[in-house]
């Protein structure tokens, strides 16, 4: 039986005296795809944000590999498991110079415009963006490079806030396919918000339903053909 990569336990969210989460308990295991869906205002980006601490529980414990997430420092922690967000901060300069900040963080030499622009073509952008200045991309496109620009960690976990909400149905199949390919070739984790439940679908191997911050629904399903096992 394999260990959980994420076990949560009996874990509550509670902002300004309003109840944000309540009492979750659930464990994700390695390799595995989960897809979060549920009304606006049920907690799930929450939920996501406590699973690499951007936010902290009221009450509950989070494991990463059996360890409480709290015995890591918060910079390796986020090197693991990786957020993607619906609204991804974009730092000042060009598309390159925001994958070289990436490197500089972490003490990693730069690699070749070719290395970037081929993790650009990985996420549907073209290799033209990469001198483009970050701050001008459609919502889309952020969410896309921010994708690719979280992968420059090698991350054992990837947060995905709506990854697909500002695309249209072709780039959102391809950004899928892509996720898809992340777990099924690489052994990514994955953990993934979504409103469009066809999208869950695509990809999912867990399907959960977060309602007025609990977790309503849990269920598992066989892997799609051609997905992780």
């Amino acid at each position: 039986m394999r260990q959980p990569i994420l076990s949560i336990q009996n874990i509550s969210l509670v902002k300004n005296n309003h109840p944000i989460l309540n009492h979750i308990t659930a464990t994700i295991d390695p390799k595995e795809i989960v897809v979060i869906s549920g009304p606006s205002g049920s907690g799930k980006s929450s939920f996501l944000r406590l699973l690499n601490r951007l936010e902290d529980p009221s009450e509950g414990t989070i494991d990463f590999h059996n360890q409480p997430i709290e015995a890591y420092s918060p910079v390796e922690l986020r090197r693991q498991i990786a957020l993607v967000s619906q609204t991804p901060i974009m730092f000042p300069g060009s598309v390159l110079q925001n994958f070289q900040l990436v490197e500089q963080i972490n003490h990693r030499p730069h690699q070749s415009a070719v290395f970037y622009e081929e993790k650009l073509q990985w996420v549907g952008l073209p290799a033209s963006c990469l001198n483009q200045e970050a701050q001008s991309l459609s919502l889309g496109e952020k969410q896309r490079f921010s994708l690719a620009r979280a992968l420059l960690n090698n991350p054992e976990i990837l947060l995905l806030d709506e990854p697909t909400s500002a695309l249209d149905p072709e780039a959102s199949t391809h950004l899928l396919n892509a996720i898809e390919a992340l777990n099924r070739d690489h052994g990514l984790t994955i953990v993934m918000v979504t409103h469009q439940k066809a999208h869950g679908a695509h990809i999912g191997q867990q399907f959960w339903n977060l309602k007025a911050g609990q977790l309503t629904t849990h269920i598992a399903v066989p892997s799609a053909e051609g997905g992780a096992s």
